[in-house]
């Protein structure tokens, strides 16, 4: 019970610290991100070929940011050991398994989410491999599990904004698809995909600061029975 309160109780701290070291590149990462989606929305909504190499131009930014929040917290210090065509084909894994559990009832899709937080940092880390780093992920997130998944909750809030922006006018207010101004779509646009790059920032952040912690956790195990 002690071991399951005392585990990810430094998320927080972790985080903060490693917010103050990398908010400029943070911060690039959201407009680089939101920026070209934002275009997209407002000029090419009907072009899937723009969605479609948009989501490949996502998954390199991610990469990116992920390489270089893990350098700021000193855990590439030999080097990545993985690049980003794993990383590409763990965020397609990643992906379907969050989906499938977003198809049964959304809880458990954001469960599985959040018990998968730091297999992209352990991946680039140790370049052990997709499955190995599923499940380590999921073995080292035992402890803790519901803390983490209280952690969690910041980038699904801001997940959830940025897609439920675009809901508000139809649900909210009633009002049908083609009622909406081109000036309320604008708005809707520039905040949602502002809001769905901050929830991929913070999904990095949180899973660099867990995979931070469970290695903290282990040196010092290590060096309690050295």
């Amino acid at each position: 019970m002690n071991e399951e309160y005392q585990a990810f109780s430094d998320l927080w701290t972790r985080q903060i610290s490693l917010l103050r070291a990398a908010w400029p590149t943070i911060l690039l990462f959201v407009l680089l991100w939101a920026i070209p989606y934002i275009w997209v929305d407002l000029f090419y909504f009907e072009s899937n070929a723009a969605y479609f190499f948009l989501s490949f131009a996502s998954v390199g930014l991610n990469f990116a940011l992920l390489f270089y929040l893990m350098d700021r917290g000193g855990h590439l210090e030999n080097g990545a050991r993985s690049g980003i065509v794993y990383f590409f084909l763990l965020s397609f894994v990643h992906s379907l398994g969050v989906l499938l559990g977003l198809f049964f009832l959304i809880l458990p899709g954001i469960y599985v989410a959040s018990r998968w937080l730091p297999c992209f940092a352990h991946l680039l880390a140790t370049g052990e491999g997709i499955r190995a780093a599923l499940g380590w992920s999921w073995r080292e997130t035992q402890k803790g599990k519901w803390r983490l998944l209280k952690n969690f909750m910041g980038p699904v809030a801001c997940f959830a904004l940025g897609i439920g922006i675009f809901f508000v006018p139809e649900v909210l207010l009633n009002l049908p698809a083609d009622a909406i101004s081109e000036g309320t779509f604008m708005v809707q646009a520039i905040f949602s995909n502002l809001a769905l790059a901050l929830a991929l920032a913070w999904h990095s952040l949180l899973g660099v600061a867990v995979y931070g912690s469970i290695q903290g956790t282990r040196n010092a195990i290590e060096e309690t029975f050295e």
